[in-house]
């Protein structure tokens, strides 16, 4: 049996047999998946003949499947861009995403691309725009309001814990004077 190389069909979960993949019993949930299995089954060619064309696209007879391949120059200039506008160091970023400072350093210099849980945290916390980080379309956030309020929160929340810190100073001062 011939085995599916996984270089010119990355986006397979697994490298399949010509076999598995015309079996029926195979479940696809999409219907790009479907269509990409039709063509399969229809394709009369051996299977390592299949490249990618300049579009990243397959072409199996009149069917055209877009492979998705990433660019992970540009996630990693839109993953620094975007921790330099929400104003954290690499250092505050693995924090957040309980990672490593090394770990953000080697996302930012293309030699890594940010987990899927560090996309998550980044929408839900501060509003990213998971379409302008995968694609450099449309605007960085969702939706400024949130960023604006968030900000206003914690500008207030700083200001109350420096009244906090006044009165505790003042505190402190009127009882070393009370000592002396």
């Amino acid at each position: 049996m011939n085995k599916m190389p996984n270089k010119n069909i990355s986006n397979l979960s697994k490298p399949y047999t010509i076999d598995e993949i015309r079996n029926e019993n195979i479940y696809y949930n999409s219907p790009r998946e479907v269509g990409l299995k039709k063509a399969l089954k229809l394709y009369s060619k051996e299977l390592e003949n299949i490249n990618l064309n300049d579009k990243n696209e397959l072409e199996l007879g009149d069917y055209n499947h877009k492979v998705i391949v990433p660019n992970i120059k540009s996630y990693s200039k839109r993953f620094k861009k975007f921790r330099n506008s929400i104003g954290l160091t690499q250092k505050e970023m693995a924090v957040i995403v309980n990672t490593t400072q090394q770990s953000i350093y080697q996302i930012e210099n293309g030699n890594a691309i940010p987990s899927v849980v560090w996309i998550i945290n980044m929408i839900i916390y501060f509003d990213l725009n998971a379409h302008w980080f995968l694609t450099g379309e449309a605007s960085m956030y969702t939706s400024r309001d949130f960023l604006e309020e968030r900000f206003n929160e914690l500008s207030k929340e700083k200001n109350n814990l420096q009244k906090e810190i006044n009165r505790k100073n003042k505190m402190i001062d009127h009882l070393m004077q009370c000592n002396n």
